[in-house]
């Protein structure tokens, strides 16, 4: 525990002997030994008649007692004492074996001679008296006794080399580079090795091997081509090829294009959304789309029979309106005739207006429609192709025709 000092502690006694002190009470004007603290140690004197004794004791709380661990002096030749009967004062000192202070010319007194010392922020150290030896570089000194310093403007002479801080020079002028330089910075140096490069905004900078150049500024949608070791030009993105295989999709729900299957340079892909459903309570088309390029809405049912919209295609077309209350035939549209001759009046993917009506409503709206060219680099190993169901069939009327997607692939 720890060793704590009080002021104005001091308790009476009847014990005898050598041993333990029985704290009795404070004396009137005084504190209690609890001040201490339960286990604390502490530095105390205990005075009966002739007899009295200096130490450092342990507080206990429980019974109120006073150890004499260490005697420090006393009137039995620095030994514990034998106490008499009779009544004693216990109390907190400060010996004088323990105590620090400044004598008459200041200095203080108590500390002794340390074996060795450690000093940590240490102020007031009389550095001119009180230390011997040479401080080493490492502990921020010279590692001499003695050192002499160079007036360098006076007693140095020649000239201090570039690596050693200097100039390499006995005499240099500075040079103003806006008025005084002429000629082209090479590349090398940092320079373009270009006194006519021109700087243009959106322009490009290339090098032709020995000085930069600007190709210039292309219009938007062209894009940059490497011509080897000559100057890069400017060119319109263009895309052709021979029409080498169709995909049709029919089946209303996903499928999968894989691209590696045939190896296409691009594509065009048209996709049409599922028709909407005849009467005024049949079903909305369903939307089909390719990947995340295109995709095309379902016509609504009647009795609105709004045409579905296509997005995200090169070509966007919107489904006709389905007629009000009268009974009528799909417009067709046969992007592929031969594929789509056989199909009937109303149909989605074939029709922009689909279903059939009864006088109670009319036909549902066609579904939209969407077409895209893809480059083949742009596409996923494979794309999610789906084909939108078409609207469920309203009283006395016909369903909608299911969407379409078909997939022109060109080498």
């Amino acid at each position: 525990m720890a060793l704590v000092v009080k002021d104005r502690v001091q308790e009476t006694s009847t014990t005898t002997g050598t041993g333990t002190f029985t704290l009795a009470g404070a004396a009137s004007g005084f504190q209690s030994f609890s001040a201490i603290g339960d286990g604390n140690t502490t530095y105390y004197a205990i005075v009966g008649g002739a007899e009295w004794e200096v130490g450092i004791g342990t507080y206990t709380l429980s019974g109120t007692t006073l150890s004499r661990d260490t005697i420090l002096s006393s009137s039995n030749g620095g030994t514990a004492v034998n106490f008499s009967a009779g009544t004693k004062n216990v109390f907190v000192t400060y010996p004088a074996d323990k105590s620090i202070y400044d004598d008459a010319a200041g200095n203080v007194i108590g500390l002794g001679t340390p074996a060795s010392v450690t000093l940590t922020n240490a102020t007031g150290l009389p550095l001119t008296t009180g230390v011997t030896g040479t401080l080493p570089i490492a502990n921020g000194g010279t590692g001499t006794t003695s050192t002499t310093f160079t007036n360098l403007t006076t007693n140095v002479t020649g000239t201090l080399p570039i690596a050693n801080g200097g100039t390499g020079s006995t005499s240099t002028t500075f040079v103003n580079a806006a008025t005084n330089i002429t000629g082209t910075l090479p590349v090398a140096n940092g320079g373009t090795n270009n006194a006519s490069l021109a700087v243009t905004a959106g322009g490009v900078v290339y090098t032709d091997g020995s000085k930069l150049v600007n190709v210039g500024v292309g219009t938007s949608g062209q894009v940059l081509t490497s011509n080897a070791a000559s100057a890069p030009t400017w060119n319109t993105l263009s895309v052709s090829g021979t029409l080498h295989n169709i995909n049709y999709y029919t089946s209303p729900g996903t499928a999968s294009y894989v691209k590696a299957t045939n190896n296409p340079t691009f594509v065009i892909v048209e996709v049409l959304g599922g028709g909407g459903g005849g009467a005024f309570n049949g079903g909305a088309g369903g939307t089909s789309s390719f990947g995340a390029f295109c995709s095309a809405t379902g016509g609504a049912t009647n009795n609105t029979g709004t045409g579905g919209s296509g997005s995200g295609g090169d070509l966007n077309i919107t489904g006709i309106t389905g007629p009000r209350d009268s009974v009528g035939a799909g417009i067709r549209l046969t992007p592929a005739a031969s594929f789509l001759g056989a199909a009937g009046a109303g149909g989605v993917g074939i029709n922009y207006l689909s279903g059939k009506t009864n006088v109670n409503g009319g036909g549902g709206g066609g579904g939209g429609y969407a077409r895209e060219k893809i480059l083949a680099s742009s596409l996923s190993a494979s794309e999610t192709v789906t084909v939108g169901a078409g609207g469920t069939a309203g009283t006395s009327a016909s369903a909608g025709n299911p969407g379409l997607v078909i997939v022109y692939e060109y080498k």
